[in-house]
């Protein structure tokens, strides 16, 4: 090794992916690389509200000839797609709906008691006619409507009609007989020592062979186009990623960025899907809107999730998850839910947050609340807060678009009022 080589070298020279911090792909480069999408991604457009698929669909048009289907999320897509198709037709778009009904109802029939029975039937079949209405509205426009249409003929379904235009061309060959029986042994040694990916499926009837199969097409990929790899799933296993803990990820495996610079000779990162629709954000001629990135998220608007919280927050459980967001560089965040918690409504205005940080009013908050979400998800891993709970701090829309608002658990707002002392009004750290 020459003498300006080693000159050059430093304790962090070839590791430097673990100097990344949680939720930073806003800091990831995405030019010139080649962007594969997992199959949880790409399946996962059918779950969210049609605005955020046309939203996400339209951002990954801008990046299509970076694009790459590698032949094993293709089969998986379709071997998956008639499943989740079915879990989505089998969701109740009006849920809510019901239980907003019964409270609209309650809080007329206590403040009707004084009017006289017809109008208060009059009453009645106004609220009926108005969440019919309104379930019409929502069913037609569902994802579980969407879903049953495009099982029953492929031929209308839009998401379908997206990807193939997107991945014509840019789709990879699967693997012959005599490679595919070659990859499964090496996979079987690989797993028997730890090695990732797919060990952490090995149990799995299929032996866990559908990620090794991924890898080992990433890895082609890179050789044949020479640009560096970036893989976005919503898969969060250990033998993918470096974790903070469950479901919190920070950035790739080591093992799988070193591998793929020694055999491919370039590098390779991990995003989940919401992390790259924010990178992509950054781009000042970015027209993706932010409820499609909050939408997007891991666990966000999946099928059979509730918005009705199972259980209130305790102060305790708040305090921590502001903590831990100091802890791991996430002041700002911090300082917002602390001053929400102020207000007795619970809720800060989008300008009232920017003033807060000291943002231009035309700042973008593409992901804001994804480190407190990570956050809450490693606090409630660690057994440290209830994993029932609803989110710290939520973004509120009026529809597609920027968020409006930013809101924490109302309970946690009435507790802040008979809190002592006056509100810390200290200035935000960077």
């Amino acid at each position: 090794m020459s003498e300006s080589a080693v000159a050059v070298r430093s304790i962090g020279s070839g590791y430097e992916v673990f100097g990344e911090q949680i939720g930073d792909a806003s800091t990831t480069p995405l030019a010139g690389r080649l962007i594969a999408l997992d199959t949880n991604a790409l399946l996962g457009l059918y779950r969210v509200h049609w605005s955020s698929t046309e939203n996400i669909l339209a951002a990954l048009r801008k990046i299509q000839d970076q694009l790459f289907l590698p032949a094993q999320v293709q089969r998986e897509f379709w071997l998956n797609r008639d499943k989740v198709l079915r879990e989505v037709m089998t969701a109740n778009p009006t849920q809510g709906l019901a239980t907003a009904e019964t409270s609209v109802k309650k809080l007329i029939a206590e403040a009707a008691r004084d009017i006289d029975s017809t109008e208060r039937a009059d009453l009645s079949r106004l609220v009926d006619e108005t969440f019919t209405s309104l379930r019409q509205a929502i069913g037609v426009r569902s994802a579980a409507s969407r879903a049953r249409r495009a099982l029953a003929d492929p031929s209308s379904d839009a998401v379908l009609a997206a990807l193939s235009e997107m991945f014509a061309g840019r789709t990879g060959a699967p693997f012959t007989l005599e490679e595919d029986e070659r990859i499964r042994q090496q996979g079987l040694s690989r797993f028997a020592r730890r090695q990732p990916p797919g060990y952490m499926d090995a149990a799995k009837a299929d032996g866990g062979f559908g990620d090794y199969f991924l890898w080992e097409q990433l890895v082609a990929g890179a050789k044949t186009s020479g640009r560096a790899v970036v893989l976005v799933t919503n898969d969060l296993k250990e033998d993918w990623w470096r974790l903070l803990s469950k479901n919190a990820p920070i950035s790739a495996r080591f093992e799988l960025v070193d591998e793929m610079r020694s055999r491919a000779g370039v590098d390779f990162r991990t995003l989940t899907l919401d992390q790259l629709l924010t990178a992509l954000a950054n781009d000042p001629t970015s027209e993706l809107e932010e409820s499609a990135i909050d939408d997007s998220g891991v666990g966000a608007a999946e099928v059979g999730e509730t918005e009705t919280p199972t259980e209130t927050w305790e102060p305790h459980e708040f305090a921590a998850v502001v903590a831990r967001l100091r802890e791991l560089g996430y002041p700002r965040r911090a300082d917002v839910m602390l001053a929400a918690a102020e207000v007795p409504t619970g809720v800060l205005d989008r300008s009232e947050v920017l003033s807060l940080l000291g943002w231009s009013l035309d700042a973008k908050m593409t992901g804001f609340t994804r480190a407190i979400r990570n956050v809450q998800r490693e606090l409630a891993d660690r057994a440290v807060i209830r994993p029932s709970l609803t989110w710290a701090l939520s973004a509120e829309y009026d529809g597609p678009g920027k968020a409006q608002r930013f809101a924490v658990p109302p309970e946690i707002a009435r507790a802040s009022v008979h809190r002592p002392g006056p509100p810390d009004h200290s200035p935000l750290t960077a």
